[in-house]
Protein backbone atom coordinates (compact mmCIF):
# COMPACT_ATOMS: atom_id res chain seq x y z
CA UNK A 1 0.00 0.00 0.00
CA UNK A 2 1.10 3.34 -0.68
CA UNK A 3 -0.26 6.85 0.60
CA UNK A 4 0.71 9.92 1.43
CA UNK A 5 1.54 10.39 5.49
CA UNK A 6 0.29 13.84 6.01
CA UNK A 7 -2.05 16.30 4.48
CA UNK A 8 0.04 18.38 3.57
CA UNK A 9 1.57 15.95 1.06
CA UNK A 10 5.41 16.21 2.33
CA UNK A 11 5.66 12.36 2.42
CA UNK A 12 4.67 9.65 0.74
CA UNK A 13 4.46 6.42 3.00
CA UNK A 14 5.14 2.56 1.27
CA UNK A 15 3.45 -0.34 3.49
CA UNK A 16 5.06 -3.81 2.95
CA UNK A 17 3.67 -6.79 4.40
CA UNK A 18 4.46 -10.35 4.03
CA UNK A 19 6.58 -11.95 1.84
CA UNK A 20 7.56 -9.33 -0.55
CA UNK A 21 7.66 -10.51 -4.94
CA UNK A 22 9.50 -8.40 -7.46
CA UNK A 23 6.33 -7.11 -8.48
CA UNK A 24 5.29 -5.62 -5.15
CA UNK A 25 7.81 -3.41 -5.15
CA UNK A 26 7.32 -2.35 -8.64
CA UNK A 27 4.25 -1.69 -8.43
CA UNK A 28 4.40 0.44 -4.97
CA UNK A 29 7.71 2.40 -6.78
CA UNK A 30 5.54 3.31 -10.17
CA UNK A 31 2.70 4.76 -7.59
CA UNK A 32 5.32 6.54 -5.24
CA UNK A 33 6.39 8.33 -7.81
CA UNK A 34 3.04 9.14 -9.88
CA UNK A 35 1.78 10.47 -6.32
CA UNK A 36 5.55 12.44 -6.43
CA UNK A 37 4.75 13.73 -9.68
CA UNK A 38 1.74 15.03 -8.83
CA UNK A 39 3.01 17.74 -6.30
CA UNK A 40 5.73 20.70 -7.95
CA UNK A 41 8.09 20.31 -4.84
CA UNK A 42 9.78 17.61 -2.58
CA UNK A 43 8.70 14.90 -1.22
CA UNK A 44 10.01 12.43 1.32
CA UNK A 45 9.22 8.92 1.55
CA UNK A 46 8.83 6.41 4.39
CA UNK A 47 9.10 2.75 3.61
CA UNK A 48 7.67 1.13 6.32
CA UNK A 49 9.01 -3.01 6.72
CA UNK A 50 7.76 -3.19 10.08
CA UNK A 51 4.87 -6.32 8.53
CA UNK A 52 7.49 -8.01 6.17
CA UNK A 53 8.07 -11.09 6.87
CA UNK A 54 10.73 -12.14 4.16
CA UNK A 55 12.65 -10.29 1.95
CA UNK A 56 13.66 -12.59 -0.77
CA UNK A 57 16.77 -11.96 -3.22
CA UNK A 58 14.65 -8.99 -5.20
CA UNK A 59 15.42 -6.65 -3.75
CA UNK A 60 18.35 -5.59 -6.25
CA UNK A 61 16.24 -5.97 -9.08
CA UNK A 62 13.44 -3.91 -7.72
CA UNK A 63 16.33 -1.56 -6.59
CA UNK A 64 17.72 -0.86 -9.95
CA UNK A 65 13.86 -0.62 -11.30
CA UNK A 66 13.21 2.10 -9.09
CA UNK A 67 16.49 3.71 -9.71
CA UNK A 68 15.28 4.67 -12.91
CA UNK A 69 11.53 5.15 -12.21
CA UNK A 70 11.73 7.80 -9.16
CA UNK A 71 11.08 11.01 -9.78
CA UNK A 72 13.80 13.71 -9.04
CA UNK A 73 11.43 15.53 -6.60
CA UNK A 74 11.64 12.77 -4.48
CA UNK A 75 14.02 13.73 -1.30
CA UNK A 76 14.79 11.51 1.55
CA UNK A 77 13.63 8.18 2.22
CA UNK A 78 13.69 6.71 4.70
CA UNK A 79 13.69 2.53 5.92
CA UNK A 80 11.46 1.89 9.22
CA UNK A 81 12.55 -1.76 10.60
CA UNK A 82 15.34 -1.82 8.22
CA UNK A 83 16.58 -5.71 8.99
CA UNK A 84 20.80 -6.26 8.69
CA UNK A 85 19.86 -7.50 5.25
CA UNK A 86 18.20 -4.26 4.25
CA UNK A 87 21.40 -2.45 5.80
CA UNK A 88 23.25 -4.49 3.23
CA UNK A 89 21.82 -4.23 0.13
CA UNK A 90 20.90 -0.39 0.77
CA UNK A 91 25.46 -0.17 0.98
CA UNK A 92 25.53 -1.76 -2.17
CA UNK A 93 22.55 -0.15 -3.62
CA UNK A 94 25.00 2.59 -3.31
CA UNK A 95 27.06 1.36 -6.02
CA UNK A 96 24.50 -0.04 -8.55
CA UNK A 97 21.68 2.42 -7.92
CA UNK A 98 23.30 5.43 -6.42
CA UNK A 99 20.39 8.22 -7.42
CA UNK A 100 17.75 5.92 -5.20
CA UNK A 101 19.83 6.00 -2.03
CA UNK A 102 21.70 8.73 -1.55
CA UNK A 103 19.21 10.60 0.68
CA UNK A 104 18.31 6.73 2.35
CA UNK A 105 18.12 6.68 6.39
CA UNK A 106 17.23 3.53 9.06
CA UNK A 107 14.59 4.31 11.96
CA UNK A 108 13.32 1.98 14.05
CA UNK A 109 9.79 3.35 13.80
CA UNK A 110 7.43 5.77 12.03
CA UNK A 111 7.38 8.86 14.67
CA UNK A 112 11.46 8.81 14.62
CA UNK A 113 11.40 8.20 10.66
CA UNK A 114 9.05 11.46 10.59
CA UNK A 115 11.50 12.95 12.62
CA UNK A 116 14.32 12.31 10.39
CA UNK A 117 12.56 13.81 7.81
CA UNK A 118 11.66 16.89 9.52
CA UNK A 119 15.46 17.83 11.01
CA UNK A 120 16.90 16.68 7.50
CA UNK A 121 14.45 18.44 5.20
CA UNK A 122 14.50 21.36 7.61
CA UNK A 123 10.49 20.69 6.81
CA UNK A 124 7.91 19.86 9.73
CA UNK A 125 4.71 18.07 8.78
CA UNK A 126 1.77 16.63 10.75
Amino acid sequence: QVVWDDETKIAIRQIYMGGLTLQDYITATDVLAQMAKSVPYTVHSLMDRTGVTSAPGIVLPAMRYANNHVPPNLGIRVVIKGDMFTHVIVDIGRRVAPRLVHDIYFADTLDEGRAIITKQSKVAYT
